[in-house]
């Protein structure tokens, strides 16, 4: 029987080496060709048993080594339980036919698949392209963008997406596609790419203008808006899902299947916890019908570089948030293949590992005429892998294969075994045991230069920080656990400037100069120094050790450098601190970086002596809002000694800088309170200035209009705002001129002031002069029916020059304008308003009416009363006097009199009527 015979299958069929996530092309090969190992069948069952059920926990976390198939079974089960049919074939219902020996799991198979769902199966890092890793919100735009794809938006984009969504919830998103490619000329779905561009921006607008109505401009930049106000947010998100399995079937899932996402977050945790959050936030907003089916390596540190103790717990953490495990391994045959070629593997492998299955294929086929006894040599393997060996490694290979020739074995062996004595001696090669380690000749080159080459100081110093700074302390800025705040600073090592200057400063040294230190420090209280102890094995000098980090790779340096790390650690725990030319304790710590953090309280305290200032009050957003929104005339006190000293302090600076004539904005005192001696953090300095206001001592104005509560909020919490917002010392006004402007108000408004303190009064007066122009202006628009109130004009014009003034005009000038304003109350306004509240005005309008009727009876009436009525409509002031009273009398004379001469000229008819049908009065004449 021919080797070929063997298989159930033919072996020269093609079989795809490497899953890939957005491969649909092969799918139903992909599911007949899988097998489901004993291993895969106990690790999914308990997942399927409960998938049947909405339960909390909605998480699946495949992990194993590369070629262990995890990305094959995370792209089975998203066929799987979608049960999508392909060529007359249900993939579910395919694969649980797979399971042989246990009825419970293709039972649970089943049922799975009878649940109606959709799968969303993308690779994490393939589907990235459209960030960055290093943003906070890169896995949740991920997941916006896939989840928009899936129901048929631009996800690449998504403002545009939103906008088709909101399209679609109008119900002309079809329409919308229609009419944009009449207009535009070009398909929706390609010029969307350029959504951007003034064509797309003109047609946008004349399509939404045509289908919604109102004018092309204001639909041109709806989706700038959309961009500008992005709202993304992983509640957002998961409620959007939500939205969308409610336009389903009763329990329907959608599913996200995500590929290689353990290497995409191993490297940052905010990453890691938005992965958790997406999940936690899917499973309580739709239920536990939506499930994240993940994929991850299990070495992780072969993936990104060795993975720290903080990195492994975090993503230990994320881990633990994913109830369901199946972590892969390879417990076949191909595992020992695998161990075999392990000389292969890590250090020597290419960047892309080949699946063993592949080199299997490719060996069969080598063997297709032999029978079973055939024997599958070494080289066979190798040239199956052969494409996977590094360049440096093949050199050798292929090198060896031209000089191989027929030899004598044992003699090739005495000759090899004294070569191999003469290369150690000359330290061409070096023993292990009974191994030699043959150098190349770049490493030949790396240790001669080891051995005669002195290390660049810049060089060193940068291998220092990457341990110390990057490894060991790994924050550019420290919490100062009084205010719970992080303070930046500048990194140095024996003198050189890490990167970019600092207030404060931290530098490491190692030489053995207590003098220097001293002097150092002296008189500069933002610098601390931390000195190392002396240890011949870890110096800034060219210590061997050091030099082979610098020079070499692969994993003897890597155990060099962990070695590294932890001696420094604890050299730092162990360092002399100098500050302002002292030494000073800190408590004894095992760890370095608590050592430095503990230092650094009291660098703090050394370079900002104002801190206490602030008292231990922690100052949030919370806090500036709670102070302008008081309502409490209390909370502060007007009395200045109430002032504490760190208002004291920001008021004597604005006070200080309005002197010079200099301009003072939020970012001038952000900038100024924020250095030394002070060191306070933003919140804290607009604390500070917002209670400042509250009591009345400074104005905030933005180009020159004065800044209301709600203003000044926004103000303080929109950084886009701090250079325009001017900060300038309220005006002391004399009580008296208070007291005048208080009994002004009253006259002018009839009504006590609202308020006591000079602004506030003055803002409040300012206030009631625009609400009498708002109504006298709404009055002069009935002129024409009213002429009478033309009067109102110069009134107007009045008010709206007074309201154009400061308020503290009305306090310092009130003499100059309260006899004008008190003579328009009481001989315009007060009258007009009596005239139009009251029965004046209905008077006046029975008059008017009246004498717009008929007329024609009128003429018959004797009296003066109509010139009487006519007095009053063309009066210009028809409210005063007694007009209204004597109109209102003649109205009424005037019908009695209409209403007599009607009664009497009816009687008349009458009786002539009466006569004329009385046969005595009928005549001969009127007989013919």
């Amino acid at each position: 029987m021919k080797i070929t015979q063997l298989f159930a299958k033919d072996v020269f069929r093609n079989i795809e080496t490497v899953i890939k996530a957005d491969d649909d092309e092969h799918i139903l090969d992909e599911v007949f060709e899988y097998v489901v190992t004993n291993e895969i069948s106990d690790k999914i069952k308990d997942f399927f048993s409960d998938y049947k059920n909405s339960k909390s926990a909605n998480g699946v976390w495949i992990s194993g080594f590369f070629g262990s198939g995890k990305s094959h079974l995370l792209k089975i089960m998203s066929y799987v339980l979608q049960n999508k049919e392909y060529d007359g074939y249900n993939l579910g219902e395919v694969f649980a036919e797979k399971i042989e020996d246990d009825a419970m799991l293709k039972a649970d198979i089943n049922a799975s698949t009878k649940i109606p769902s959709e799968s969303i199966l993308f690779n994490i890092d393939q589907q990235a392209q459209i960030t960055s890793k290093q943003e906070e919100d890169a896995l949740l735009n991920v997941f916006y963008k896939v989840f928009y794809d899936h129901l048929g938006y631009f996800g690449a984009q998504k403002h545009v997406a939103e906008f088709e969504m909101w399209l679609d919830s109008e119900k002309i998103y079809k329409e919308f596609q229609e009419e944009f490619e009449k207009d535009n000329g070009e398909a929706w779905h390609k010029a969307r790419r350029k959504y951007f561009s003034p064509k797309v921006k003109k047609s946008l607008g004349q399509v939404l203008a045509h289908l919604l109505g109102d004018v092309p401009e204001k639909y041109t930049h709806i989706i700038d808006t959309l961009r500008k106000d992005n709202n993304a947010s992983v509640v957002d998100f998961c409620e959007k899902v939500n939205d969308y399995l409610k336009t389903k079937a009763r329990g329907f899932r959608l599913n996200f299947f995500v590929d290689e996402v353990g290497q995409y977050i191993a490297d940052n945790s905010k990453l890691m916890l938005n992965l958790q959050t997406i999940a936690e936030t899917l499973a309580t907003k739709t239920k536990g019908n939506s499930w994240i089916f993940v994929t991850s390596q299990e070495d992780m540190d072969k993936i990104i570089g060795e993975v720290n103790k903080s990195q492994q717990n975090d993503f230990s953490k994320i881990q633990a948030r994913f109830y369901y495990k199946v972590p892969l391994t390879s417990a076949n045959v191909d595992e020992v293949i695998e161990k075999r070629f392990n000389a292969f593997q890590g250090k020597h492998a290419s960047v892309g590992e080949r699946s063993m299955l592949g080199v299997f294929q490719q060996v069969i086929k080598k063997l297709k005429d032999k029978d079973e006894t055939g024997l599958v040599s070494f080289d066979m393997l190798f040239e199956g892998i052969r494409s996977s060996i590094k360049g440096e490694l093949q050199n050798a290979i292929t090198l060896a294969e031209k000089n191989f020739i027929r030899v004598n074995l044992k003699e090739h062996d005495d000759k090899t075994k004294l070569a191999l004595s003469l290369l150690e001696n000359q330290t061409y090669i070096q023993r292990n045991g009974d191994l030699f380690e043959f150098l190349t000749d770049d490493e030949k080159d790396i240790e001669r230069e080891i051995k005669e080459t002195d290390i660049d100081d810049a060089k060193l110093t940068e291998l220092f920080k990457s341990i110390l700074f990057d490894e060991i302390i790994r924050d550019n800025r420290i919490k100062y656990l009084a205010n719970k705040q992080d303070y930046e600073y500048t990194s140095k090592i024996d003198g050189v400037t890490l990167g970019r200057e600092k207030e404060l400063n931290v530098e490491i040294s190692d030489y053995e100069r207590v003098d220097f230190y001293k002097s150092q420090t002296m008189g500069y209280a933002t610098l601390m120094m931390m000195v190392l102890p002396n240890n011949e094995n870890v110096s800034t000098a060219n210590k061997d050790n050091v030099k082979r980090i610098l020079f070499e790779k692969g994993s003897q340096n890597t155990a060099r450098r962990l070695t590294l790390v932890k001696v420094l650690s604890r050299m730092l725990a162990e360092s002399d601190v100098y500050m302002n030319g002292m030494k000073v304790q800190v408590a004894g710590i095992s760890d370095g970086k608590t050592k430095l953090v503990n230092a650094f309280q009291l660098l703090v305290q050394q370079a900002y002596p104002n801190l206490k200032m602030l008292g231990d009050i922690v100052f949030t957003e919370d806090t500036i809002k709670g102070i302008i929104r008081s309502q409490q005339d209390d909370l502060f006190g007007t009395d200045d000694s109430t002032i504490s000293p760190a208002e004291s302090e920001v008021l004597n600076i604005i006070q200080r800088r309005k002197k010079q004539s200099d301009r003072t904005s939020l970012s001038d005192l952000k900038d100024y309170f924020g250095k030394r001696p002070n060191g306070w953090y933003q919140n804290a300095i607009w604390s500070i200035i917002a209670k400042l206001y509250k009591r009345g001592k400074i104005e905030l104005r933005q180009d020159t209009n004065l800044l209301n509560d709600d203003a000044a909020i926004n103000a303080f919490l929109n950084n886009r705002l701090y250079s325009n917002t001017i900060i300038e010392p309220q005006v002391d006004f004399d009580p008296k001129q208070v007291k005048d402007l208080i009994k002004a108000y009253r006259d002018f408004a009839d009504e006590a002031s609202p308020a006591k303190e000079a602004k506030d009064v003055a803002l409040a007066f300012k206030d009631k002069i625009a609400q009498s122009s708002i109504w006298v202006n709404q009055l002069l628009t009935h002129t024409r029916d009213y002429p009478f109130l033309e009067e109102l004009s110069k009134v107007s014009e009045y008010l709206e020059k007074l309201g154009r003034k400061e308020y503290a005009y009305f306090l310092i000038s009130l003499k100059e304008f309260e006899d004008n304003l008190l003579d328009y109350k009481e001989d315009i306004i007060d009258p007009i308003k009596r005239f139009w509240n009251g029965e004046q005005k209905k008077i006046f309008d029975s008059i008017r009416t009246f004498l717009a009727g008929d007329q024609s009876n009128l003429q018959y009436v004797d009296g003066d009363e109509m010139e009487t009525l006519s007095k009053l409509i063309n009066s210009n002031k028809p409210y005063k006097g007694d007009l209204i009273k004597n109109a209102k009398a003649a109205k009424e004379s005037l019908s009695k009199k209409v209403l007599h001469k009607i009664e009497e000229e009816r009687e008349i008819s009458s009786q002539a009527i009466e006569k004329a049908m009385n046969p005595k009065y009928i005549t001969k004449e009127w007989l013919r």
